[in-house]
């Protein structure tokens, strides 16, 4: 079943890492804002519509954490293999069709991360945050015997 309330990054992790699902989404795109009424994780985006000529639209609360995971895993990746030597870091990594490589990792607090085990080559690496979303950091070239080493600032 593909329409599930509540979902959020945390959830998507269990579900790929785990479940072994290959598709997942929340209830729909979007939803009428409803001053008061709290943001139960069904939708991406909520739409305020007190000025109707003017409307504004903002990520719903779980958006920031699954959009790490919609940014950059294309339709047709597959799982590969990833790891971490510290409980409170949960990485899955994927590899596109075209030949890409995605890790994103789950993190509970600011903390310094080690990327290690990807192919020599050019990479990106962004950050969500609560305050933050797909921050993106200074390109990153990995050789043969190297890592990558960034500091995530927050959850």
């Amino acid at each position: 079943m593909l329409e599930h309330l509540s979902g959020d990054a945390a959830e998507l992790f269990e579900d790929l890492t785990v479940g072994q699902v290959s598709a997942w989404q929340q209830y729909d795109i979007a939803r009428k804002d409803i001053p008061g009424e709290p943001d139960e994780g069904g939708d991406y985006y909520v739409v305020a519509y007190a000025n109707p000529n003017a409307p504004v639209i903002r990520m719903a609360d779980r958006t920031r954490g699954l959009a790490q995971y919609f940014r950059y895993v294309r339709i047709g990746a597959t799982r590969v293999d990833a790891r971490s030597n510290d409980g409170d870091v949960k990485p899955v990594a994927f590899k596109n069709r075209d030949g890409g490589f995605v890790v994103v990792v789950n993190a509970d607090r600011a903390r310094n991360l080690i990327v290690g085990g990807l192919p020599p080559g050019r990479y990106l690496a962004s950050y969500t945050t609560a305050k933050e979303t797909g921050r993106e950091l200074p390109r990153l070239f990995r050789t043969a015997r190297s890592s990558f080493r960034y500091r995530r600032p927050g959850s």
